[in-house]
This record gives structure tokens, sequence and C-alpha cells, in this order.
């Protein structure tokens, strides 16, 4: 009997413990659920800010101007993580935008189809988004002038 008392015991310890250590699972996965949903609610609520922000600023542009803001807007989001903010990081292959000679329609050919390790955007950004990014890529080349 003691054996089958030192059994239940054992199992019972055990249950008691795996309680306990899915109640500090389960407590550690809600701390990390939490923490996520504040970084993401706030990373949402401060873009959202910042978008009324460029709203704003976009009324007091000229069509020109804002176009070519929204295209730094979208370039910052689909380019810069390959051209960098200044068009010369070329990493993973990315050519130097300062150095480019293309023309608007062949930089909006080679963004919506892409080119090499570059991927097409055509499927990603609408033929005006597109023709935004080109322009404001176009900005990196006139800066040198």
């Amino acid at each position: 009997m003691t054996k089958i008392n030192g059994y239940c015991t054992t199992l019972k310890g055990l249950i008691v413990f795996n309680i306990k250590a899915s109640q500090m699972i389960s407590s550690r996965l809600l701390t990390i659920f939490v923490m996520c949903s504040i970084i993401f609610s706030s990373q949402y609520c401060s873009s959202s800010d910042s978008a009324e922000k460029q709203a704003a600023e976009e009324k007091k542009m000229s069509p020109e101007e804002k176009a070519l803001s929204q295209g730094k807007r979208l370039f910052k989001i689909h380019c810069v993580s390959c051209h960098g903010i200044n068009g010369k990081m070329g990493f993973n292959g990315a050519k130097d935008l300062t150095e480019s000679q293309l023309s608007l329609d062949e930089r909006k050919v080679l963004i919506a189809y892409g080119k090499e390790s570059m991927m097409a955007f055509k499927s990603i950004l609408s033929a005006e988004e597109i023709e935004k990014v080109a322009k404001y890529s176009m900005t990196f080349s006139q800066a040198d002038e």
C-alpha cells in the first residue's frame, strides 16, 4: 500500500506541479500578449496621429508637392530597407539612386516589374502610387545637381 500511496503522492505532486507550471506559462503568455498589444496599439495611435498631421500638411501643398510627399511616404514603407533613406544604401544589390540616369517612365517600369533581386510592386502599389514613388526617387539624383 505504501507504494500505491507513494505513487499517488508523486502523481498528486506532478499534477500540482503541472498546474503551477501551466499557470506560470499562462501568466507569461498573458504578459507577452499584453505587452504586444500595448506596442501595436501605441504604434497604431502614433501612426494615425502622424497620418492626421501629414493630411493637414498636405492640404497646404500644391498637387505636385503633395504627390512628392506621398511618394516619399511610400518610398519609406517599401524601398528604404534596400535603397536606404537617401537612396545610397545598396543593400541586397539595390542600385544607388543618386547615380541613376533612368527616365521617369523607365523607373515606373522598373518599380512595377522589378529586376534581378528587386521585387515587382505592380501587385502591391497602384499605377498612381508607382508614379509617385518614381517621381520621388528622381529627387535623389536632382539633389546632386
